[in-house]
């Protein structure tokens, strides 16, 4: 007995194993898109689809009442640092090795003023004072008094100061001027843009500066002249006493003369070459980096482009990585293999780098007065316009393609002139009326010093411009080296406030949302590192070790960005759905694991959606991933029963110098053998050739299109059977195809007798699937016709009428299977086929009954010709001679 009971059990084990399918089915995440659907814990993911540990952050201070902007920092050593806050101008000082509660103290308030840039002069900090009376103050870091003071008269804003091999340069607005302090503390113009604001400095190890303007989005080059504070001589001609005549009338002022709190600020022109090397799209240069070989990392700051949430969906596709020195390091940290079987798409979109090229013109064609104010007092009539970078369709540079700078043909016209001259001395007379500019935490300046503050002013008009299209949205960092191509490195829906670098790798502090990016240049890698509580970052500092020290704005914060990371971060799945139950394959992990960090691998499983809804099982034991090459994919097994739900959960681990990657995750699943379905099946008559009144009639439809929907749950391949029976035939079919390959067919039905149909479609998953495990399934069409024979015309009479010059003419037309559709007639001697409709006027059934007069017809024997047409085509003639009275 027991015997038997054991063999019953055994045969139902058997009966109800379970068919799996072949093919196995594969979930894989390997770009950004991908793993950012992934919950991630102190981890990111890099827009190279790179997962790593997070940088560790650490709120050092925050500010008190209503100090709520950082503008700017400056360390003074190791552990302390400057804070210029705002709104109300104070300089406060962080120790960072003070004890709790005495690390912040306030040594400086000034009433009514504002401080937007500082920087430093051996032991001493340069502060830029706006205000009032706007100055330049040099206090000693022992006990912060004003050492020294530069006076700038007629200035409003002073948003950034740069000390370049002893020479202190100013940028200012709302004249958008460079200024350079000499020997004397005496301020000399060095540039005069026709720009509201020149917003951030920079400078290379050649001595030259750069400045970023409002407006029109520039980036300009200053080179100093040896003799750089030697006045010009002024020349008089009748020229410019003429000029001052047109101001004087258009002032309306009958003396002549203009009130003196009107007057630009009129410093002496300092002999400094200006030089337009970029004309960004975007309207606002917010952030300028300059490196020592001339390199320059220009950030727009367009308020209107700064917008919650992404600018574009995360990178979907993976693309390589440049390979710029392919001989060194050819194993460091190399991308890695493709974790399925096959290797990722390629792609040619890239997401941290558009990779666009510009060329400017050479320095030596710029205009030979670009020297000091001269220069720039004619980039105010549009003169400048001609040194400005800019393409023949007007695109910034973008989307890897060289790009053609703009020809002569572009240079505005003298009327355009002189209506952008009217719109800005409106601009600055209005500005000196004492329109006061209130100032808004809403953007900052770069390294090594500036300031990119937006203020409420007018929009300022836009010269005339050889650019003809706009941004693409959002804000974008442009990498300008030293031969002038231009790269675009960045771009995202935020404001980019600071720059900062260190070996290699930019730092980009940005509002209105408060976060801090990576971009890796060189291999075109992008990552989000900090998404703060604060609406923006305005100042920020790196030191040469990779620590970043970031100044906050609403509310005012001081973080550190450490050089470690984190010591443990998670990235996890969302559910992964099989669809039905299924048996695991195994996980094929590629990573990287430096020596100090370590990466795990845990899974799950469950038959509900919800993990904390339902009974799913508890996490596998941490697998740890080893790989056994330069990022060579693992392959580790899923220690979970079948089921139809998953996740899986890699943690990353460091003691903190480095992080481990992982490059992409794939889990193979195999799904019990589906049945295949079809949804639907149709049979429908392919339209014929129209034809028109008069032509020899429609031509017979003959082609049958077959179409069928048909899907395998498992992806599998199918092939089909085509089988079609008559109605009236009982359970007897014919084959029509077999082993067909696609979802329709083009059926002749001149190969088979008039008769009312059905199609039988069967589909079976037979190529992937071996002989005793392979589904078939089975649809029925509807029923349809094939009809090939012409309608037949009876009880036929053409006789002459009872009216001379008439026939009358009377038919019954008929058709088997199909509906008479017309009935068309021509007179001999005529090219036109007239048609005439039924007795009933309305052509719907098999059998319709025609009789009618043909009038107008001269006296003599005539030929009446009838063709009767079925739905399908098909067409009938008679010809009956008459002879008429």
């Amino acid at each position: 007995m027991a015997t038997n009971l054991r063999i019953m059990w055994i045969a139902l084990l058997c009966v109800s194993t379970t068919a799996w399918a072949v093919k196995p089915s594969e979930w894989v995440h390997q770009t950004e898109a991908e793993l950012s659907k992934g919950e991630l814990e102190q981890t990111v993911v890099t827009s190279r689809g790179r997962v790593e540990l997070s940088r560790a952050s650490v709120k050092l201070a925050e500010l008190d009442g209503e100090d709520s902007i950082i503008y700017d920092m400056m360390r003074i050593d190791a552990d302390r640092w400057l804070l210029a806050v705002g709104p109300e101008a104070k300089l406060v000082t962080f120790d960072d090795g003070a004890e709790e509660g005495e690390r912040v103290t306030v040594v400086a308030e000034l009433e009514d003023e504002q401080i937007f840039s500082m920087t430093r002069v051996d032991d001493n900090i340069m502060i830029a004072v706006s205000g009032g009376d706007c100055r330049i103050e040099l206090r000693s870091t022992e006990d912060w008094s004003v050492v020294h003071e530069v006076e700038l008269p007629g200035v409003r804003y002073v948003w950034d100061v740069l000390v370049v091999q002893d020479r202190l340069w100013v940028a200012t607005g709302t004249e958008g001027q460079v200024l350079v302090i000499d020997d004397e503390g005496q301020p000399w113009k060095a540039l005069d843009t026709e720009q509201d604001n020149v917003l951030c400095l920079g400078a290379d190890g050649q001595g030259r500066v750069y400045a970023g303007t409002d407006g029109e989005g520039l980036v300009y080059r200053l080179t100093p002249k040896a003799d750089m504070f030697v006045a010009p001589e002024i020349k008089e001609d009748e020229d410019a006493d003429d000029d001052a005549d047109d101001d004087e009338d258009e002032d309306g002022d009958e003396n002549g003369e203009e009130d003196e709190e009107e007057e630009a600020p009129e410093f002496v022109a300092a002999a400094v070459t200006s030089y337009v090397v970029y004309d960004a799209n975007e309207p606002e240069i917010g952030a300028l980096l300059v490196l020592d070989d001339g390199t320059v990392y220009a950030g727009t700051a367009d308020a209107d482009q700064a917008k919650t949430g992404r600018l574009e969906a995360a990178k979907s596709k993976r693309d390589g990585r440049p390979d710029d020195e392919p001989d060194e390091g050819a194993d460091d940290a190399g991308e890695a293999d493709a974790v399925t079987d096959d290797a990722a798409d390629g792609a040619t979109d890239t997401a941290a780098a558009d990779g666009a090229a510009t060329t400017q013109p050479s320095e030596a064609d710029a205009a030979d007065g670009a020297t000091g104010g001269d220069a720039t007092a004619d980039a105010a009539t549009g003169d400048a316009a001609d040194d400005t970078v800019a393409t023949e369709d007007g695109d910034a540079a973008e989307d890897g393609e060289p790009v053609k700078v703009a020809d002569a043909g572009t240079t505005p016209t003298p009327e355009q002139y002189e209506e952008l001259r009217g719109m800005i001395k409106e601009r600055l007379v209005d500005a000196r009326e004492g329109k006061v500019l209130t100032v808004k935490p809403t953007a900052a300046k770069s390294k090594p010093g500036g300031s990119a503050v937006k203020t409420d002013r007018k929009k300022p008009a836009k010269r005339p411009s050889s650019r003809g299209k706009a941004s693409k949205g959002g804000n974008a960092i442009y990498q300008i080296d030293p031969d002038g191509f231009v790269q675009q490195v960045f771009r995202e829906s935020v404001m980019i406030l600071r720059i900062g670098e260190s070996d290699g790798i930019l730092y980009v502090a940005t509002g209105n949302d408060g976060q801090l990016y990576r971009v890796d240049p060189a291999q075109e890698e992008t990552a989000a590192l900090l998404d703060l509580e604060a609406q923006q970052i305005p100042a920020m500092d790196v030191d040469d070790a990779g620590r970043v020290v970031l100044g906050t704005a609403n509310p005012g914060l001081l973080i550190t960005l450490a050089d470690s990371y984190t010591g443990e971060g998670t990235i996890t799945s969302p559910v992964l759905d099989a669809s039905h139950v299924s048996q695991w394959g195994r996980l094929r992990i590629s990573a990287q694991t430096p020596a100090g960090t370590g990466v795990t691998v845990q899974t799950r499983a469950g038959n509900v959606g919800d993990p904390d809804a339902g009974s799913w099982t508890e996490w596998t034991e941490a697998q740890a991933v080893r790989p056994r090459g330069p990022a060579q994919p693992v392959a580790l097994p899923v220690e979970n029963d079948p089921a139809r739900f998953i996740q899986y959960r890699v943690t990353l681990t460091s003691a903190g110098a480095q992080t481990p990657s992982v490059l992409g995750v794939a889990l193979k699943y195999q799904m019990p053998n589906l049945r295949p379905k079809i949804a639907s099946v149709t049979a429908a008559y392919a339209p014929a050739k129209s034809s028109k009144p008069g032509s020899g009639g429609p031509a017979p439809k003959t082609t049958l299109k077959l179409k069928w929907e048909a899907k395998d749950g498992n992806g599998d391949q199918m092939r089909y059977k085509l089988e079609y029976r008559g109605l009236d035939e009982g359970d007897v079919y014919i084959l029509l195809a077999e082993d067909h390959k696609t979802a329709t067919y083009d059926w002749d039905t001149r190969t088979a007798p008039d008769g009312r149909y059905e199609l039988r479609v069967t589909a079976s998953d037979m190529p992937d699937n071996v002989p005793d495990e392979v589904l078939t399934t089975r649809r029925l069409s509807d029923p349809f016709i094939i009809d090939n024979t012409t309608p037949d015309m009876d009880r036929v009479l053409v006789e002459a009428g009872g009216a001379p010059g008439t026939v009358r003419v009377s038919v019954t037309v008929s058709d088997d299977l199909s509906e008479v559709a017309e009935l068309r007639y021509q007179v001999s001697g005529e090219e036109t086929w007239e048609i005439v409709m039924p007795t009933d006027d309305m052509y719907d059934s098999t059998s319709e009954r025609m009789t009618f007069i043909i009038d107008d017809l001269s006296a003599g024997t005539r030929v009446v010709t009838l063709r009767a047409t079925d739905a399908l085509g098909n067409s009938r003639y008679v010809s009956e001679a008459v002879r008429v009275r």
